[in-house]
């Protein structure tokens, strides 16, 4: 029998330790590429991911995609453009945008893709966002109406008047039914009088867009939402409001609206926009409405200080062409935190050319809004709150 020597079998053990530990290297190194690998090609690792995601199961279609990374050395726009949709449909929003913003990077001309952003930057309430990627989008269809109509709305929503009227003006530039607008009009009271409110909804939605600035038009759009019961109705609303953006009128309407569905801050930012257009533009008409109505809205909220100040606001603004410096100063002293106040006291300065005190005023409404911007949610609330 052969016997091995104590210093030969330690050598024979120390070899057989390090044969296996290199043998299980390998083999893990292996199966790892195996377990990463795909006979699959790219193109068909996007179409299962697209597959499993449309079958709701985000999980594998994650799984594909990482899986196509390996088939190619940068991943193009279509890879992007599936992983910011999974990520969507997860509710993860941040991480799908980021994902969308390197896909359009990549692929900038991709409509459906900016109409799904634009749409959700609307229902997100964020006009500036919104109208960055209409702009985009008209880039590659600048005469697409819709997007031109919601361009508009969403310029003059952020107070970018010049670009919201060169779009309007595009869209009335179109003379398809320039020679049949009264007949137009006439048939929509008809059909509004006759109560055929479907009919006179799918009119007034087609003919907004030639006739962009015609009251009647938009008046007969929300009227029909109205009796049909539809959401649309408050966003016809606001685009009302948004075009016709002299008209104090229109915000008040709107204010009454959200105060009827109990959203007090909403109607309380929408009336304060109503007395500040009345400033404006010279507007003394429904003053006296508008106090009451933001009076009424201090008292549901509990806010008598701010209330009180309103009787002082109405004394004031009867006299507006000739107030009191001094008056003003007393009544903003002594409701030093009134938001209506320090506007009143902002137009009057500003109308005198007072740089100095208009800055100070200034100031101290920007000091009142940070004061209250979580209980008045001044930045974020109210389709027009970027202005």
């Amino acid at each position: 029998m052969l016997l091995v020597s104590t210093p030969n079998k330690r050598l024979f053990q120390n070899n057989s330790s390090l044969f296996c530990f290199l043998f299980l290297i390998y083999f893990c190194s292996v199966c790892h590429l195996f377990s990463n690998s795909s006979p699959y090609t790219y193109d068909e690792l996007l179409n299962q991911a697209t597959t499993k995601m449309n079958a709701f199961d985000y999980g594998r279609a994650l799984d594909r995609l990482d899986l196509a990374t390996g088939k190619i050395e940068k991943p193009d726009y279509r890879y992007y453009t599936i992983l910011g949709e999974i990520y969507f449909r997860m509710g993860k929003k941040l991480e799908a945008l980021e994902a969308f913003s390197i896909s359009l990077e990549l692929e900038p001309g991709q409509i459906e893709l900016l109409d799904k952003i634009i749409s959700f930057y609307e229902k997100d309430r964020r006009p500036k966002e919104a109208l960055e990627f209409v702009q985009k989008y008209l880039k590659f269809l600048p005469n697409d109406k819709n997007k031109l109509f919601r361009g508009a709305i969403l310029a003059n929503r952020i107070g970018n008047y010049t670009l919201g009227n060169l779009y309007l003006l595009k869209l009335e530039a179109d003379p398809k039914y320039s020679r049949e607008k009264s007949a137009i009009i006439e048939q929509l009271y008809e059909k509004i009088n006759n109560k055929e409110w479907d009919v006179a909804l799918k009119s007034s939605t087609e003919y907004i867009l030639y006739f962009p600035r015609e009251e009647i038009i938009h008046e007969s759009k929300i009227l029909c939402e109205r009796a049909l019961s539809l959401e649309a109705m408050e966003s016809s609303m606001v685009d009302a409001t948004a075009i016709f953006h002299e008209n104090p009128n229109l915000a008040i309407r709107y204010g009454i609206f959200l105060q009827e569905k109990e959203r007090m801050l909403e109607s309380l930012a929408a009336f304060r926009r109503a007395f500040e257009l009345s400033l404006e533009y010279s507007d003394p008409g429904n003053r006296e409405e508008i106090f009451f109505l933001i009076r009424q809205i201090y008292s549901y909220l509990k806010r008598s200080h701010d209330a009180n100040a309103m009787s002082q606001l109405s004394i004031l603004s009867k006299k507006i062409n000739s107030i009191d410096e001094n008056d003003l100063e007393k009544a903003i002293q002594s409701f030093p935190k009134n938001r209506e106040l320090l506007i009143l006291g902002i137009y009057f300065y500003k109308s005198k050319n007072q740089t100095d005190k208009l800055k100070f005023w200034k100031s101290k409404l920007a000091e009142r809004d940070l004061e209250n911007e979580e209980t008045e949610l001044v930045k974020v609330i109210g389709p027009f709150s970027n202005q």
